[in-house]
């Protein structure tokens, strides 16, 4: 069959032709006749089997046909997980709607919401978001759900695993009916069951292939190595010239950095793509990956999902994932759109628990095996390499025994920890030498004013240092502590000025010479005449003032 049988206008059939698309996949030949029909549609397949083309061309159809209101607003909703799925569905729906006059707009987190609520005022028809950035422009009254008119959600396992699930029913909630739904998972927990059976009227279900099982064009070679070889491994791996595009995915984000760093080391081009990454360093790393410009992306199971690189020659799992549902996930970025793939997997005897779990959940029977033309080499790990503890590269130890380190701690530089050492350094020592004995320390000669001061073994400096300047004669005893060369002050003289009058008993502090105030004299300018008993304290010779009460005025007692 062939996608002229689907019943899709002109306009995206030269769409569709222009992207190469001859045959429809199963799932897009039996969900497009349903979404144009306006059915609801609960589809389950693979990854990279076409799930977003089967749900963007009825969309864009649909809104094609129906008349627009006066002003652009979003009719059609596609909720995601992740930003990189967002992204991917954007760009897939910009190449489909090109002979169309459809504005798609992307939200999601990571970015400032001030420029996506100006898109939304400009106008959005169809809108891809995640659902926390959703919820947030809906709680600020900027998106709008009163006009939508088909939602899908897109990869609902991932957003049940992610802890999406309330959000996601808040957001249907809201959605008014009646209304076009449709899911697409690659997995089908009760979870998402329940979900599509509360929000979907009469659903049509569609299970392509077992959803358990991964895709055939997919060659696997699971090897048996010690966690401690991995990296050399790998390194032995990508000095083989067909390994033209490589994905390596690691448990952790520490892990990802780590390993990039040490493939960078080799020579390699190579981009990372974790978490720990802000939304454009994500983006530009994708875009590099994609367009060929670095031959290798090392990332976690972020990019395990949603992720089309077209011609992906091999997968690497570097640390076995930990449920089979992110096995199928990661070796189904390879093998898409009818093309074969490669999948290395490297397995420790940690994780072949793991290895057995998988084999029992997705039927396949992967031997761990010893790759024979490889030899070990630990001159090739520059950093250290993967998760593992014992990886860890090694610094000088800042502790000596017996005493406090730097971060306040009493451990033993015997015990086993970070930056550890087999010979013990107080704080003042230099750095030892090749034979482990410390540089014997040699004092700078004399430079300015200050006299060379001495080193000791507790990093503390010994000889007389006064708080002064170096160099300047000590003061006598019962000098005061001003100027040297100032006379010192009698006993009973002020500290004032020098040669200053010392004030007689009962004078005020104020300017010597000033005359005392009387007793009863007011604390004001002197020769002022004091206030009367009941004076107010206004200005002298002021009238008295009046005030306000019950719309009438009285005159204050004087």
């Amino acid at each position: 069959m062939s996608f002229t049988k689907l019943g899709l206008n002109d306009s995206l059939l030269k769409a569709v032709e222009k992207e190469g698309y001859t045959v429809p996949t199963p799932i897009q030949e039996q969900a497009i006749p349903l979404l144009l029909a306006g059915k609801d549609v609960l589809g389950t397949a693979q990854t990279g089997t076409g799930k977003t083309a089967a749900f963007a061309l009825p969309m864009i159809q649909m809104l094609m046909t129906l008349p627009r209101p006066e002003k652009r607003v979003v009719r059609a909703l596609i909720v995601v997980p992740t930003r990189e799925l967002a992204v991917q569905i954007q760009e897939s729906f910009m190449t489909l709607s090109r002979f169309s006059n459809l504005r798609i707009g992307m939200f999601f987190g990571g970015v400032s919401k001030f420029g996506q609520i100006n898109l939304l005022r400009q106008g959005v028809d169809i809108a891809v978001a995640t659902p926390g950035r959703l919820l947030d422009l809906m709680r600020d009254r900027a998106f709008h759900p009163n006009f939508i008119k088909m939602v899908v959600l897109d990869e609902a396992d991932q957003m049940l695993d992610m802890g999406f699930l309330p959000d996601v029913k808040t957001i249907l909630q809201s959605i008014p009916k009646p209304r076009q739904s449709a899911l697409f998972s690659a997995t089908m927990p009760e979870q998402i069951a329940s979900l599509a059976s509360s929000f979907l009227l009469d659903p049509v279900r569609i299970a392509i292939t077992p959803v358990s099982q991964p895709l055939n064009k997919i060659v696997h070679q699971t090897i048996k190595i010690e966690k401690n070889q991995k990296l050399s491994l790998l390194i032995h791996l990508l000095k083989n010239p067909e390994l033209k595009s490589v994905l390596i995915f690691m448990r952790t984000k520490r892990g990802a950095k780590r390993t990039a760093l040490n493939l960078t080391h080799q020579g390699h081009t190579v981009v990372e793509l974790h978490g720990n990454q802000s939304q454009a360093q994500r983006q530009f790393a994708m875009k590099k990956f994609k367009e060929k410009h670095v031959r290798i992306l090392v990332a976690t199971d972020l990019a395990s999902r949603g992720i089309d690189i077209h011609q992906l020659s091999h997968v690497i799992n570097f640390d076995m994932p930990e449920t089979a549902e992110a096995f199928l996930h990661r070796t189904g970025r390879t093998g898409r759109a009818g093309f074969s793939g490669d999948v290395f997997n490297f397995v420790s005897r940690e994780e072949s628990s793991l290895l057995h779990m998988i084999n029992r959940h997705t039927g396949l029977s992967l031997t761990p095996s010893i790759m024979k033309d490889f030899v070990f080499d630990s001159s090739l790990v520059v950093h250290g390499g993967g998760d593992d503890e014992g990886d860890r590269p090694r610094y000088p130890s800042r502790e000596r025994s017996g005493q406090r380190s730097y971060g306040g701690s009493s451990r033993s530089s015997s015990g086993r920890g970070y930056g550890s050492s087999q010979t013990p350094r107080s704080f003042g020592n230099p750095p030892s030498t090749e034979s482990g004995e410390p540089k014997p320390y040699t004092p700078k000669p004399y430079q300015g004013d200050r006299a060379p001061r001495r080193y000791d073994s507790r990093s503390s400096f010994s000889g007389p240092r006064s708080s002064s300047y170096q160099g300047r004669n000590p003061r006598p005893e019962g000098q005061s502590s001003g100027y040297q060369g100032r006379t010192p002050r009698e006993p009973g003289q002020s500290s004032g000025y020098q040669g200053r009058t010392p004030r007689e008993p009962g004078q005020s502090s104020g300017y010597q010479g000033r005359t005392p105030r009387e007793p009863g004299q007011s604390s004001g300018y002197q020769g002022r005449t004091p206030r009367e008993p009941g004076q107010s304290s206004g200005y002298e010779g002021k009238r008295p003032s009046y005030q306000s009460r019950n719309n009438t005025f009285k005159k204050r007692n004087p």
